[in-house]
């Protein structure tokens, strides 16, 4: 086994070189994921048992499927993970990334053990809940289809011909397509179609975050073919096409069953109709993303989250306090420290020439200078405002650093800052008493 840079991305080997890097959107990603670090212990689930006491009886059995499916989903996918794409993607830097994944799917793991933990007192029916993968029809269906994509390439050693290059992208196609793009994003819509009815906030907020880390695996992944389609066009052809119609079809049917299980109490608002609608719609939409026709042209369900339908579309379902893209970020995001924060402010101040002071406690909130003068017209506090912002060094509040340290006459404390009055540039920022 080599440890040199292949030629292609699915060369046999076992690439450890670094540095010319020839895949380096995988280490962005592996960055990116980096940033976007969340712990179970974040998730608040205080209001959730409150809400499960006042559910309809089929609501309760909805959630309870979804557990009994959540237990055991998320470990399917990183054996997937270990077990195989790790072993066949031949580059460190994607290997790099694969690492972060796997983190990720255990983070998932213990999310749902944690609400199985919280919603199931029950030892009993624990057991339950993780043996269903055997004893309820509708997810033992769907596991078996997983676990046959699993096999399919289990006793691959190397990918040295065409058909096992093909088989191996197949596998990769089932789990983003079929497993996280499908099977993952329909749980994900059945708990934000209980939030948007004003159930289970706790988890909603934690499946914010989930569906956020499934989104950049899906990415990764469709990364990953699109780029083996550059290096080995041949692969794709209208066989594979026809495997790729025929493994979503079946996707569909498995998950329709698991949702024909699910809402056979009748949740009002929901029915089984709109459900197959969305799933067709999500298939369609996996379809474009690997360069394909799709299949029904379904235009978007309106009934269900509709960011929930799109690779990367946590744009509408943000994770609250995490910085993401697209938010505008202030104190308390994750992708700057408060002190971080305080300190860019104090940079700002200073270049728009405005004296600053350190906000003591609730009394000391009005300087006797502007208690004097009345209060602040509201045009003249938009005025400064638009020249903090004018004066701004766009490195204070970028998502890669906090910036250039403040200078050494800055004051340096670790409270909030507040605008006292505005001054000329020349007189400089200081510190008020």
């Amino acid at each position: 086994m080599t440890a040199a840079r292949p030629t292609r991305l699915l060369d046999p080997g076992m690439c450890l070189t670094l540095r010319p890097m020839a895949y380096p959107q995988f280490f962005d990603m592996y960055r990116a994921a980096i940033k976007n670090t969340w712990t179970v212990e974040e998730v608040d689930f205080a209001t959730d048992l409150a809400d499960l006491a006042r559910m309809t009886p089929a609501e309760r059995h909805l959630v309870h499927r979804l557990v009994a499916f959540f237990a055991t989903g998320d470990s399917i996918v990183a054996n997937n993970l270990a077990l195989n794409l790790y072993r066949h993607i031949n580059a460190p830097e994607a290997r790099m990334y694969l690492s972060r994944q796997l983190y990720e799917e255990a983070l998932h793991v213990q999310f749902y053990l944690t609400l199985l933990d919280t919603y199931v007192p029950d030892h009993a029916e624990r057991r339950r809940a993780f043996a269903a993968i055997d004893a309820i029809p509708s997810i033992r269906h769907k596991a078996a289809f997983c676990m046959r994509w699993i096999d399919s390439i289990q006793a691959l050693d190397r990918l040295d011909t065409r058909s096992q290059r093909r088989q191996f992208v197949l596998n990769l196609i089932c789990f983003a397509a079929c497993i996280e793009g499908l099977f993952f994003f329909a749980a994900f819509a059945y708990v934000y179609f209980l939030r948007s009815k004003g159930l289970l906030h706790g988890l909603a907020g934690g499946t914010s975050w989930v569906f956020r880390d499934e989104s950049a695996h899906m990415a990764f992944a469709f990364e990953v073919i699109a780029t083996a389609r550059r290096e080995e066009p041949e692969l794709f052809d209208a066989a594979l096409e026809a495997e790729v119609r025929a493994m979503l079809a079946e996707a569909i049917a498995c998950e329709a069953q698991f949702a024909a299980d699910l809402l056979s109490g009748g949740v009002a608002g929901l029915s089984l109709d709109e459900v197959r609608a969305y799933l067709e719609y999500c298939a369609d939409q996996r379809l474009a993303t690997l360069r394909l026709r799709p299949a029904v042209r379904r235009e978007e369900p309106v009934r269900l989250p509709r960011a929930a339908g799109r690779p990367g579309g946590d744009q509408l379902l943000r994770a609250p306090r995490l910085g993401l893209p697209g938010r505008r970020r202030g104190r308390g995001s994750r992708s700057m420290p408060h002190s971080d924060h305080r300190q860019a402010g104090a940079r700002r101040a200073k270049q728009a020439g405005t004296v600053i002071r350190r906000k003591t406690h609730r009394a000391a909130r009005t300087h006797p200078r502007d208690a004097q003068a009345g209060p602040r017209p509201r045009e003249a506090r938009r005025a400064v405002r638009r020249r903090l912002r004018a004066a701004a060094d766009p490195r204070d509040l970028g998502r890669r650093g906090r910036g250039p340290d403040p200078p050494p006459d800055l004051p340096q404390c670790d409270g909030e800052y507040r605008i006292i009055e505005h001054r000329a540039p020349a007189s400089g920022c200081a510190a008020s008493t």
